[in-house]
C-alpha cells in the first residue's frame, strides 16, 4: 500500500465523520463490482509464508441512513 493505515484513517476522517461499523476499503480485487446494501461480504487474511489462514470475516452491507458530514479543507 502506498499510504499506511493511520494516514488513510486521518485523511478519510478529515473529509467525513466516521461512525462505529464504518469500513474503509482500500482496494478491490479484479472482477469485483460496486458494493451495495444487501450484499454479503466475506474476506480473510492469509500468512503468505505459511499459507495459514489468520482470520476470516463475514458481514452484510447496509446503506447508511444518515448523510455524510463533509468537512472541506481549510
Amino acid at each position: 500500500m502506498i499510504f499506511r493505515i493511520p494516514r488513510l484513517i486521518q485523511h478519510v476522517s478529515s473529509k467525513m465523520t466516521l461512525e462505529e461499523g464504518d469500513l474503509i476499503l482500500t482496494g478491490t480485487p479484479a472482477g469485483i463490482g460496486p458494493i451495495a446494501g444487501g450484499d454479503k461480504i466475506e474476506c480473510g487474511l492469509v500468512d503468505a509464508a505459511t499459507n495459514e489462514e489468520l482470520d476470516r470475516v463475514n458481514f452484510g452491507v447496509k446503506d447508511r441512513v444518515a448523510g455524510y458530514l463533509y468537512v472541506p479543507p481549510s
